[in-house]
């Protein structure tokens, strides 16, 4: 029996989540595998050989894997866990944006039912998470040949980032999906003055990926998050910049 981790990684090193996900694996009982699929992610490969208890990673490198889309991803994993040398009695996932977006379409893809937001590891079948809104904690237990689970970040002490002498195995990577493709990434902002220049940029991806009246309302709903919903009518600035970007196309902007 071993337990494979799939790693959140930006192709150089591995994100944090990923010791809490090797954790909870290691309390699955077996072997710790980590999957590093990337792009010119030798670096990532080479960071997660290191963390303690794990024996092997498995290094997945193609440009379709680059920024980690989750059809790419999710047919690579299916095709380690569906490979009789490589047999996984569970499939790890952060229960993160990129570890939620994924997760589900292994998990389809197997034919198996999905434990998501694990917070404890009771034995290799079962499992504890947390319900509505973490008022009550469920006992899961899974009869699935391979379970696949996302994993509460913050019901598990990170793994030792170092200390480990994991071998690192090359696999061959699956074609690019072309579902989807990748358009852009914004970190976040936490200056206010900077958020001009952020909804620019966001603004602009919209307005050459999605529809126009679509993507005016997803940017009116952004700035609803970062300030404030009131601020959407009340501050000239956005209106006249939403207007001044959109209106030149054939549109419908809706205030």
């Amino acid at each position: 029996m071993a337990c494979l981790v799939i790693a959140e990684h930006d192709n150089v090193s591995v994100r944090g989540a990923t010791l809490n996900t090797v954790t909870a694996a290691l309390a699955c009982g077996g072997d710790v595998h980590i999957l590093v699929a990337g792009a010119s992610a030798a670096a990532a490969a080479a960071a997660a050989a290191q963390i303690a208890g794990v024996t092997k990673v498995l290094h997945a490198d193609a440009p379709g894997l680059d920024h980690g889309l989750a059809e790419t991803v999710a047919a690579q994993v299916v095709a380690i866990a569906g490979s009789a040398a490589k047999p996984y009695s569970h499939i790890l996932f952060p229960a993160t944006a990129s570890g939620k977006n994924v997760a589900p379409r292994v998990a389809a893809l197997l034919d198996v039912a999905q434990i998501s937001d694990a917070t404890k590891v009771i034995s290799a079948d079962t499992f504890e998470r947390p319900i509505y809104a973490g008022n009550a904690i469920a006992t899961v237990q899974s009869l699935d040949a391979i379970k696949v689970l996302t994993v509460r970040t913050t019901g598990f002490d990170p793994a030792a980032a170092t200390g480990g002498r994991a071998a690192v195995e090359s696999l061959s990577a699956v074609a690019d999906s072309s579902i989807s493709s990748f358009i852009g990434q914004m970190p976040h902002i936490g200056n206010v003055a900077n958020i001009p220049n952020l909804v620019t940029q966001i603004l602009q991806i919209a307005k050459d990926h999605i529809k126009i009246n679509v993507a005016t309302r997803m940017t009116q709903m952004w700035i609803a998050i970062h300030c404030g919903s009131a601020d959407i009518h009340s501050h000239k600035w956005w209106i006249d910049r939403l207007k001044n970007f959109f209106l030149p196309t054939e549109c419908v902007v809706y205030f």
